[in-house]
């Protein structure tokens, strides 16, 4: 780029020095019958009159006469200069005017050269040179135009350099926004941030740095760029507002979430100011009263936010119109969470009279209870996702309205079980299942409100788990947490709950399996009468979902002679063997003290019948020995 620079310039300085050489009088020579200059000695005089003189002009010499006129002299009397004469006296005047002529004429032509020379320098520079990159830059921004970036991406960097000045800003521009579209955003970022340090009043460059800055959630970059700009670019309405008015937005709720109210207020102001995005502020939020009682509530200055609280209580209370009903209930619920934050036994029935307040304001037909347990089955999954993408699809007024009301519900209940820790104990252990009872009314209006809210599931599922009376109780309580857990709840609690629950589930249907092998050797074993191996397995198909029934095995047909002693005891032994093993590694729930107790029966028994066979047996050899020795000894004598 240097040389293409020094060219044109080279060409105008050429000019400039043939103008300067052709204009110059020293450069004349003299010409034959000419005027001829003779120079006077410095200090020397002419007086006027006539002077005969002979001038060697190469190799002639020239008889001239030097004719001082009366003004020349007096010109020369206080100067050293040149005198001009010719060979005639008299001749010098006219012929030095016709000489001064041709001096004129000759700067005349160098000044046409240099306009001349200084027209081509600039039609080159203008029209030649960019013909010679232009047509390919505009047909990668055709590229671009037609979104292939991946086209445009390598034609535009190949032509950066090669182009004007502007054309090469411009030209970094479009690169910048190839590599935007090609998602590499980090490249992108770089030469957009090169581009606005060049030039801060760059409103395209500006807004995509910005835009990109966004992206990965730099608010306070993104806004120091669109800062830049001028205030009238900026706020004017179009997409650089509307990026400002995102970018002031999120930085507001940052502030009001890091308990910096004072900036939050005059965000959300500016927020408001650029009108974009007002009506997604709060109400709650634009009100200095909701902001600072709300920091003195993160900061648990329980004085400071009832004070401000009642001040907007008071002052809402004067105003009219559709910001009144709103500004009272957020006064009413600041009160409420002020009491909640209170020391003092009446605390939990303060925080509900605020809170019912606030639901009144909001909603006056607003049901205050409803049933737990849902009433309604369960729709099923297919039916649930539906309706979620219905409530889902809500004007975003109706649904924030819903969540609020779902807030309050759950707050009230929340302070039903605070009532009851409050409770003096001898009264709390016999009112349980009234303090109870009222929670879960409360937190099933606000499961009507909203179906996904897991946190209700949460607090009513591990109420339910620790104040479990039996295993039915257990069970129930664990359905309710694993549908908090299938709404996205990470409660650790809930976490090792339903891991446990887990657990003994896994080591139930490993007994159960264990159980019918034990079953189906039982009902094929021929010493076991066969009606009592019928009733068994009529007894048991009642469980149909642990097994199909119809494929159970086939009976085998009664035997000939009834089993021995014997027979039964080691039946019986090997059948209890089985039952102690599987009720000793059982890692469930189950309450099994029944079995263990029918095991003992069993074992002790067994026992009595084996003692009982002896005993028999015994007596029997008696009866024989005693027939024996008297038959066998009569016949012997």
């Amino acid at each position: 780029m240097v040389a293409r620079g020094i060219r044109p310039a080279a060409v105008l300085i050429a000019a400039l020095i043939a103008l300067i050489a052709i204009g110059s009088p020293a450069a004349a020579e003299p010409t034959p019958g000419g005027p001829v200059t003779v120079t006077v000695p410095e200090g020397q005089k002419l007086a006027p009159g006539e002077y005969p003189a002979t001038v060697r002009s190469g190799d002639k010499d020239i008889n001239v006469t030097i004719v001082v006129p009366p003004e020349a002299a007096g010109q020369a009397e206080g100067q050293t200069g040149t005198t001009t004469t010719g060979p005639a006296a008299g001749g010098g005047a006219a012929e030095e005017t016709e000489n001064s002529g041709g001096i004129g004429q000759t700067l005349l032509l160098g000044v046409v050269l240099l306009l001349v020379a200084v027209g081509g320098a600039m039609l080159y520079l203008r029209v030649l040179a960019p013909r010679r990159y232009l047509r390919p830059y505009l047909q990668a921004l055709a590229q671009i135009q037609a979104k292939r970036y991946d086209l445009a991406l390598p034609a535009l960097t190949r032509l950066e350099a090669t182009l004007p000045e502007q054309a090469r800003a411009e030209a970094r521009f479009f690169i910048a926004f190839a590599m935007y579209r090609l998602d590499d955003r980090r490249a992108a970022e770089h030469r957009l941030a090169e581009l606005h340090r060049e030039d801060p009043a760059n409103v395209e460059a500006a807004y995509l740095l910005a835009q990109l800055r966004a992206d990965r959630r730099d608010f306070d970059g993104a806004e120091a760029v669109l800062d830049r700009l001028d205030p009238a670019v900026r706020e004017a309405p179009g997409n650089v507002r509307k990026l400002y008015g995102v970018v002031t937005a999120q930085r507001a709720f940052a502030a009001f979430r890091d308990g910096r109210v004072d900036a939050a207020a005059e965000l959300f102001e500016k927020v408001e100011r650029l009108d974009d995005f007002a009506e997604h502020v709060p109400v709650d939020l634009r009100n200095r009263n909701i902001l600072v009682g709300t920091k003195a509530l993160f900061e648990k200055d329980v004085p400071a936010a009832r004070e401000q609280f009642e001040s907007l209580l008071r002052a809402a209370g004067r105003i009219d119109g559709a910001q009144r009903g709103p500004l009272l209930a957020s006064a009413e619920l600041g009160l409420a969470l002020s009491t909640w934050l209170a020391d003092g036994t009446h605390s939990a029935a303060e925080t509900e009279r605020h809170l019912v307040a606030a639901l009144a304001l909001l909603n006056p037909a607003e049901a205050l209870t409803a049933t737990w347990p849902p009433q309604s089955a369960d729709p099923g999954l297919t039916a649930r996702i539906e309706e979620m993408m219905i409530r889902a699809n809500r004007p975003a007024e109706e649904i924030e309205a819903e969540r609020t009301l779902r807030d309050i519900h759950f707050l009230r209940g929340m302070a039903v079980l605070r009532a009851w820790a409050e409770a003096d104990p001898r009264y709390a252990q016999s009112a349980a299942r009234d303090y109870i009872d009222r929670a879960l009314q409360r937190f099933a209006r606000a499961r009507e409100l909203d179906p996904e809210f897991s946190d209700v599931y949460v607090v009513v599922g591990l109420l339910r788990y620790y104040l479990a009376e039996s295993e039915t109780d257990s069970r129930a309580a664990v359905a309710v947490l694993r549908e908090a857990q299938k709404l996205g709840t990470r409660d650790p609690e809930v976490l090792q709950i339903l891991n446990h629950d887990e657990r003994a589930r896994r080591a139930n249907r490993d007994a159960a399996e264990t159980y019918l092998q034990i079953l189906d050797r039982y009902v094929q074993d021929s010493t076991v009468r066969e009606q009592v191996r019928e009733a068994l397995l009529a007894r048991m198909s009642r469980y149909g979902k642990v097994r199909d029934w119809d494929t159970r095995p086939a009976l085998i047909g009664k035997r000939v002679s009834t089993p021995t002693v014997a027979e039964m005891h080691a039946r019986s032994e090997l059948l209890m063997a089985r039952i102690n093993d599987l009720v000793q590694h059982q890692g469930g729930t189950a309450d099994l003290s029944g079995a263990r107790q029918l095991t003992v029966s069993i074992e002790q028994r067994s026992r009595e019948i084996a003692e009982y066979a002896r005993a028999i047996e015994d007596q029997e050899a008696e009866l024989l020995a005693l027939l024996g020795d008297k038959l066998l000894s009569e016949v012997e004598t």
